[in-house]
């Protein structure tokens, strides 16, 4: 199992609750779509820390992190990913971008869909969305509410103020 963690608090935390379990590897970095450094913009609340300074709402410092993509870390894995759950905000089209080849491995996706974030980021929401079920990946929406809704291209349950659960489960793997 691997972590990735920008937040400094958060890292500290992730370190210290998976300090006796041996098949965790940790890094201290965000996830991007390229090996960089960027800036990080670390919130007053723990699960609001971003890269974007506009999807910050309560920005206490900035920070200089180290930034990888998907595809270059796990460039030398053999098999499939079971899982990848991410929680970015708003930053998902750009761990999508670094993880081009890495997408055909992966068994599920889950992460939250937060179209206000994404285009606070400089994405279209949607187009998130188009990205995954062109790489054949079936959608799962599940709102605030946990009601379920099978996902494809019915847009018409999600509006900006509104974030969702997705579960993206590449087909090759669905037994159907």
């Amino acid at each position: 199992m691997y972590a990735f963690e920008p937040d400094p608090r958060n890292f500290y935390i992730l370190k210290h609750r998976t300090r006796k379990l041996k098949n965790v590897i940790i890094e201290r970095s965000a996830v991007g779509n390229k090996k960089s450094k960027v800036k990080f913009y670390v919130d007053k609340f723990m699960g609001m820390s971003t890269i974007y300074k506009d999807a910050s709402a309560y920005p206490i410092t900035c920070l200089e992190v180290d930034m990888v993509s998907l595809d270059d870390y796990f460039q030398d894995l053999k098999g499939d990913i079971a899982l990848i759950k991410m929680d970015v905000q708003g930053s998902e089209p750009l761990v999508l971008d670094g993880m081009k080849n890495l997408i055909k491995k992966v068994k599920v996706l889950i992460f939250e869909f937060w179209p206000l974030g994404i285009k606070v980021a400089g994405f279209e929401p949607f187009s998130l969305i188009e990205r995954l079920i062109s790489n054949n990946f079936k959608l799962i929406y599940i709102d605030e509410n946990f009601n379920i809704y099978n996902g494809g291209k019915s847009y018409n349950k999600i509006n900006d103020k509104e974030s969702l659960n997705i579960i993206a489960i590449n087909k090759k793997y669905l037994n159907i």
